[in-house]
C-alpha cells in the first residue's frame, strides 16, 4: 500500500463545507486521499470520482472499497457533464481537482514522467489505455513551429528556440525514445536560472501537450461553474504558475459575463482568497511547496 497523504487535505475539507447528503465530485481521483477524507463526512450524499489513469483507478477502487456511496469513472474530466447526465444527476454541491501529475505516476519508472530516473521511455500518458500520441511521438514528429510553440507556452522556457534546434538536430540522427536522451539534449542549453528547474519544466510542457491539459481544464471549470447548486464550491490545487493563471482567469471572468450569456453568471459567483500549505505542511511535504489553492463559490 501506497502512503502518500495529498496536498492542502485539511484545507480541502474545511473549504469544500461538505454536507451529509450532498453530491461531490472529485474530478482528479488518483491515489484516492481527497476522495477518503470526503467518503468520512458523507452519509447520505454521493461521491462521483473521476480519473483517466486506469491503474490509479484501481488502486483507488480497492482503497475505497469499504465504501458504498462512490461512483468510479475511468475517463478525463474534460466530459464532466456527460458523465453526470449518464448518472442523472443534474446539479452538485462541490468539486476537487488537484492538477498535474500524482505521486504514483511520479514514481512509476514505466510511465515516463520523471526526469529523474534512468533510461525510462518517454511515454507521458494519463490514460495509456486510450491515448496514442506519446512524449515521444511528439519529439520525434512535431515541426519546429510547434515544438516552439509547446515549450515557450507550457514550459515557460526563455530558451525554446534554441532547445528546439538542438531537438531538431539530434532527431536527424537518432530517434528520441528515452528520457536519457532528452536530458542530454537539455544538457546543451547552457544557460540555467538557479531559481528554475529547467529539466522539470520541460518535461511538465511535454506532458501538458501528450494530454491536452489546458483545454481540458478550461472546458471541465467552465461545465463545474454551470452545475453547482447554490453555496457550492469548485476547489482547484495548481503546482505551476500557469496552470494557476489559467484557473485564475477563468475564475475571474465569471464577473465579466452578462446575464443572457450561456452561463448567466454575472454577479452568481464569488471567489475565495487563495491559500497556500502551511510550514508544517512543506516540511512534512515538500512537493507542496509550490502548491496553491483557489476557490469558486456559487452565491446564486
Amino acid at each position: 500500500m501506497i502512503n502518500h497523504e495529498p496536498v492542502l487535505l485539511k484545507e480541502t475539507i474545511q473549504k469544500l463545507k461538505i454536507k451529509e447528503d450532498g453530491i461531490y465530485v472529485d474530478a482528479t481521483l488518483g491515489l484516492g486521499g481527497h476522495s477518503e477524507a470526503i467518503l468520512k463526512k458523507l452519509k447520505k450524499g454521493k461521491l462521483i470520482a473521476i480519473d483517466q489513469d486506469l491503474d490509479a483507478l484501481n488502486f483507488s477502487k480497492n482503497k475505497l472499497k469499504g465504501y458504498e456511496n462512490i461512483i468510479f469513472i475511468h475517463g478525463n474530466f474534460r466530459d464532466l457533464k456527460d458523465y453526470l447526465i449518464k448518472l442523472k444527476i443534474e446539479k452538485i454541491d462541490g468539486i476537487i481537482y488537484d492538477l498535474g501529475t500524482s505521486y504514483y505516476q511520479l514514481t512509476d519508472i514505466g510511465r515516463g514522467f520523471s526526469y529523474k530516473a534512468k533510461d525510462i521511455l518517454l511515454d507521458m500518458r494519463m490514460d495509456q489505455k486510450n491515448q496514442k500520441l506519446t512524449a515521444s511521438i511528439i519529439l520525434n514528429t512535431y515541426p519546429e513551429e510547434k515544438l516552439l510553440y509547446i515549450f515557450k507556452r507550457y514550459a515557460e522556457e526563455k530558451l525554446a528556440k534554441k532547445l528546439v534546434e538542438e531537438i531538431i538536430n539530434y532527431r536527424k540522427d537518432t530517434k528520441i525514445l528515452f528520457n536519457h536522451q532528452l536530458n542530454e539534449i537539455i544538457a546543451k542549453v547552457k544557460i540555467y536560472n538557479k531559481k528554475k528547474n529547467r529539466f522539470k519544466n520541460i518535461y511538465q510542457g511535454l506532458r501538458i501537450e501528450v494530454n491536452n491539459e489546458i483545454d481540458a481544464i478550461e472546458k471541465s471549470l467552465l461545465q463545474a461553474a454551470d452545475i453547482l447548486n447554490k453555496n457550492g464550491r469548485i476547489i482547484v490545487i495548481t503546482f505551476h504558475s500557469l496552470e494557476d493563471r489559467i484557473v485564475k482567469d477563468i475564475f475571474f471572468k465569471f464577473k465579466d459575463l452578462k446575464e443572457e450569456t450561456e452561463y448567466q453568471i454575472i454577479k452568481n459567483f464569488r471567489t475565495l482568497k487563495t491559500i497556500y500549505p502551511s510550514k508544517g505542511e512543506i516540511e512534512k511535504n515538500n512537493s507542496s511547496r509550490s502548491s496553491r489553492m483557489r476557490i469558486l463559490e456559487k452565491i446564486r
